[in-house]
Order: C-alpha cells, then structure tokens, then sequence
C-alpha cells in the first residue's frame, strides 16, 4: 500500500512537472512568430459578412472598425456605406474604381493597399472595392451596385484578376454566410471532370456551420466519442501554440505505429460519412495552372472567363470608363524557386488574360514581370515578411508587395496616357525614385 501510494504521490509530481513545463513553454512561444498557430482571425470576421441571393455573400456595409491579427500583421477593417473596405465616398470628385479579390482588399493596411498607393501616386482617388473570394462574376455584379449608389461615373475601371478566378467563376456563387461565417455552397467534387456538388439544404449549411465553431471542421462527427476527441482538439486548436506544434509530427507517429488502414488505400470498410470517402480526386497543381487540352472542363471554364471580359468592357463602355485589366501575382509565378507541381504551368492564367485583352482592346498590366524584376530570388524556406513581397505564412502580398504593386500600377496609367492626370511628367519621375528601393541587394562576391 505504503508502495502505491509512492508511485501515485511520484505520478503526480511529474504530471504537475509536466504540465509548468508545458505552461512555460506556452507563455514563450507566445512571444514568438508562433503565435499566428492560435490567432483564429477567421472567428472575428464574423457579420463581416452577410447573404446575397446573387453572388452568395457580400460584405456589410458601415460596419464599424475592429482590429484583427494573422500571421505578421495586425491591423483594423471596417466597411463603408458602399460595402467596401475602404473610406466614406460619396463620388463627388474624380476617381477609378478598382475590383478584386483578397490580394487586393486587405491582407495589409487599408493606407499601405496597392489601391491607395496607386491612388497617391496618381493624385486620384482609388475605390477599392475588391471582395476576398470573389472572381470576375462576383466583382462586376459588385461593380454595378457601387455604380448604381454614385452619382457620378469614374474614369476608369480596374479588374485586378487573380489566377484562381477560372475557378471562383466556374464555381460561382461559391461561398453564402450561415449564422454570421461563410461557408462553402458549391464544393469541386473531382478536378479532373470538373464534377462539383451544390449545398442547397439550409439545415446541411447550418450543421456544417456549427461543426466550423466547435470542431473547427465542417464535416461531421462520426460518434459521440470522436466529437468529444475532436471538440477537445478543436478547443486545443485554437487556444495552445504547443499544441499545434506538436501536432502534425504526433499524427505521423500514430499512423506509422499504428498501421491506420486508411494508409493501404482500402476505404471499403470506411463509413459513409467518413470524410475519406468522398475526397475529390486532384490535379497535380492547381487547377488554374493545368492544361484546357488534357481537361476538357477547363476549356469550358476559361471560355466563361473570356466572355467576362467582354461584360467587363460593355460594363465601362455603359458607364463611360476606361476598363483597365490589372493581373495579379501569385507567389509560385514570382519565385523561381517555388516548387511547381507536373503539368504546373504558372504563366497560363496571365496569357489567358492577355489574350482577352488584347482581342477586345482592353489595356491590361501584368505584375508578374514586374515583381520578378523586383523580388529576391535567393531561396529560401519562408518568406521574409518585411523584405520579400509576399507574407510568410500566406499568400497574399505583404505591404512591401502592396506598395510595389501600387506603383507600378501608377507608372503604367501614367505612362499609356489613359487619364488625364496632373504633373503627369512628375510623377512618373517621383514613381521611378521610389522603385529603386525596391531592387534586391547585390550580392558581393
């Protein structure tokens, strides 16, 4: 007894042990690049956005500030009364709206976005009005109503396309909201058909929606004891740096242990709600990258895109805008050094665009080369978020991309001669300044 008593009394020493050593452990990797693991942005956009029978969703306007962290960066959102990511504007002075996804909505600043940097240099007012998921069918459907609440037309309209908007369109309306969060209404089933599956149960949505809060997945428990395991994870998930640390490499030393018969490929004995079941098939690299020719789908899709490019000039040319074609890129096109899946063709998308433009008449700037010229392609495991272009956990261009992409945008209006701009001369000179801060270090030696 006086034994068992010594082993429990010795169990708890090292259990309590354990658990200062975790805590301590926990506090230090708080005070690190870490801490992004337990940021949880996602959770504090909600009502950010709200339903839309058309386009699924769009964002809330006049929506008061609020301060989100991901990764590197901390910074406020808000929405104005035109449901856009951007300051009060009531049209009354000139200005060039401009539509995009993510990479041009947020991700930095609201002062340090391509549009407002743009928008500086030019001395014209830049709306920015992109929509984070949104393709080109969302964005001009987003284009008509601002234009609709204005009273005055701008001078130039700008489509900043993204190369996963072939997708986003295909798939369009892609996301709804759902008690506050977007959740996916339309989800590709197999990337090599071009099979997608709709969500139109209201109740499916909202389940999927809950599973999101509380299991930080949206596909369901499969018994009471793997919600418990995965609510307890979830919570872990969201709350511990340590956790999520230690996670992955936990994962793989399970499965390798214990010979998890998922492994052999054999889900026949899987049940029928076991996610492992109905996994789409994938492409070896992202879909906007492969071949039209091997998947017929993709010839369909990009066909849809070229004829929203002539909505896009009919849209202008309604309004008496310039349309202007902005591509933006993506950071596997900008760094050689980025590994590119087989068939993975990353300058696709941009010659697609290209294309568009040009048969239409449409001026178009692409930032690929640009940003090629400007990046340091020393490789490297991440990204440096103040000195690279892009974000090191994401992505998404980072404020020095964000800059780079507003002044070359900048010189290239100002160069084509499309707006009458003031000082014009000047200001190309003073954008020319600014870009030799951006040419990588020459290396010694």
């Amino acid at each position: 007894m006086g034994f068992l008593k010594k082993a429990l009394g010795d169990l708890m020493v090292a259990a309590v042990c354990v658990a200062l050593c975790l805590a301590v452990a926990e506090a230090a990797l708080r005070h690190t690049e870490k801490r992004h693991l337990v940021l949880n942005a996602g959770l504090k956009m909600k009502d950010y956005f709200h339903a839309d029978v058309e386009t699924g969703y769009d964002i809330t306007p006049n929506l008061p500030p609020f301060t989100i962290e991901t990764w590197d960066l901390k910074y406020e959102v808000w929405s104005n009364g035109l449901g856009c990511f951007d300051l009060p504007f009531n049209g009354g002075e000139d200005y060039i709206l401009l539509l995009g996804d993510s990479q041009a909505q947020w991700y930095s600043p609201l002062e340090d976005k391509l549009g407002s940097v743009a928008g500086k240099a030019l001395g014209m007012r830049v709306l920015q009005c992109a929509v984070d998921g949104f393709g080109a069918k969302g964005e001009l459907e987003k284009a008509r109503r601002v234009l609709a609440q204005l009273p005055n037309p701008p001078k130039m309209i700008i489509l900043a396309s993204a190369p996963n908007d072939v997708r986003d369109d295909y798939l369009y309306p892609l996301m709804t909201v759902v008690d506050g969060y977007r959740v996916r209404l339309v989800q590709l089933t197999d990337e090599v058909t071009g099979e997608y599956e709709v969500k139109n149960d209201r109740e499916e949505l909202e389940r999927e929606t809950e599973n999101f809060i509380k299991l930080c997945s949206n596909r369901p428990a499969l018994s009471g004891v793997d919600y418990a395991i995965r609510r307890a994870g979830c919570f872990m998930q969201r709350n511990s740096v340590v956790y999520n640390i230690a996670k992955e490499p936990a994962k793989k030393i399970i499965k390798k242990v214990a010979g998890v018969f998922m492994d052999s490929g054999d889900k026949r004995t899987l049940p029928d709600n076991h996610p492992a079941k109905n996994e789409p098939r994938r492409l070896p690299c992202p879909v906007w990258y492969a071949s039209p020719t091997q998947y017929p789908w993709l010839t369909k899709a990009w066909e849809g895109e070229a004829r929203l490019f002539e909505e896009f000039k009919k849209l202008a040319n309604d309004t008496g805008a310039i349309p202007f074609s902005l591509m933006i890129a993506e950071n596997e096109q900008v760094y050689s050094y980025f590994p590119k899946g087989p068939g993975c063709d990353v300058e696709l998308p941009n010659r697609k665009v290209q294309k568009f433009c040009q048969a239409l008449g449409i001026p178009h700037f692409d930032l690929m080369d640009g940003f090629r010229k400007y990046a340091d392609q020393t490789p490297k495991e991440k990204m440096d978020p103040v000195n690279d272009l892009y974000w090191r956990y994401d992505g998404h261009m980072n404020k020095k991309g964000n800059h780079l992409a507003g002044l070359l945008l900048a010189q290239r209006i100002l160069e084509s001669g499309l707006l009458p701009i003031q000082d014009a001369e000047k200001k190309l000179a003073g954008i020319k300044e600014q870009l030799k801060s951006f040419e990588p270090a020459k290396k010694s030696g």
